[in-house]
């Protein structure tokens, strides 16, 4: 499982105590499922995928369970006939484009004041604690593991519509 959002905010998995069934053919019932209910009346749902939360503080969500949605990854398939391999193991390189914000390629968080005594981290928006590049190339590794190059795409700025006068330069707004 990749990003988690509870109610339309993303949360990191981290922050749970979640247990994920893939729904094989061979996987148990869930531990905590079978000491409430009890070994015999415990499915262990064979065949289906599903997500267990043990303990989740409801508080947080108005004293109810609150809506899930999860985004769900596989890696690519290794045994595929040669000339139908998948295309995520075919992919050797990358364009990296930043989609927009000045820091999106910075390595290390990047902090603004915009108060006396407050700082608003601009580069860092998942919950995974790491800034937007490192989440990104976290989910690049596990989703394409073959790829081993990146072009790196880089802004320029135009100072003027004429030709003749526009001068050519890297810039940022803050």
């Amino acid at each position: 499982m990749g990003r988690i959002w509870a109610d339309g905010v993303e949360i990191a998995p981290d922050d749970l105590n979640m247990r994920v069934y893939r729904g094989t053919k061979g996987q148990d019932s869930d531990p905590k499922i079978a000491a409430v209910e009890g070994n015999a009346n415990t499915p262990a749902y064979r065949g289906i995928a599903y997500v267990v939360f043990e303990d989740l503080d409801l508080a947080q969500f108005g004293n109810r369970v609150p809506v899930f949605n999860s985004e769900v990854t596989r890696p690519s398939e290794k045994t595929t006939p040669k000339d139908r391999a998948d295309m995520a193991r075919k992919v050797r390189a990358v364009a990296l484009i930043p989609g927009t914000g000045e820091y999106s390629l910075a390595t290390t968080p990047v902090y603004f004041s915009p108060e006396y005594a407050e700082q608003v981290g601009i580069n860092m928006n998942s919950p995974s604690g790491l800034t937007d590049f490192e989440t990104s190339m976290t989910a690049l590794r596990g989703e394409m593991p073959n790829c081993k190059s990146g072009l790196l795409v880089v802004s320029w700025f135009g100072g003027d519509l004429r030709c003749g006068e526009c001068e050519i330069a890297p810039k940022v707004e803050q």
